[in-house]
């Protein structure tokens, strides 16, 4: 006997809307090099997009624990602390995107092999709200 496979509906991918728009993100950013004639721009400015749009959706959708019964519940705690730190987070990597610009924009030749500098500050983000999530879950259950 076998399981039908499990699709998640919008209550239980709520509290990864940020984290899903970072996934979209890096994805975009490496593609752009095939897409565009000055790759270091645009990938600069995809990664830019996507992070504004991570932390637009985080502050618009605000992901908080209203109930615990979603497929996810047991392996994820969201609350207010959570939600701050993952917007913190994603204003510093904004902050650093911008210095990435201006520092890059004279040193830099378009053309030159792709800087993976914006895929990692995209993944980084993505990864560094995920471990938020999971410490935030240990702390919840120690409390328990």
């Amino acid at each position: 006997m076998s399981l039908p496979p499990f699709i998640p509906d919008w209550h239980d991918l709520r509290p990864f809307v940020a984290e899903s728009w970072l996934i979209i993100t890096a994805i975009a950013v490496l593609l752009v090099p095939f897409f565009v004639r000055k790759p270091n721009t645009a990938a600069g400015t995809v990664t830019l997009v996507g992070l504004v749009a991570a932390l637009v959706s985080l502050l618009l959708i605000q992901p908080i624990d209203e109930s615990s019964t979603g497929r996810f519940a047991p392996m994820l705690a969201t609350d207010g602390v959570a939600l701050f730190w993952k917007a913190l987070l994603l204003l510093f990597t904004v902050g650093v995107v911008l210095l990435w610009f201006t520092a890059s924009r004279h040193h830099q030749h378009q053309g030159d092999v792709h800087n993976p500098d914006t895929e990692i500050f995209a993944a980084a983000a993505a990864k560094f709200e995920l471990m938020l999530n999971f410490l935030r879950f240990c702390r919840a259950r120690q409390h328990r």
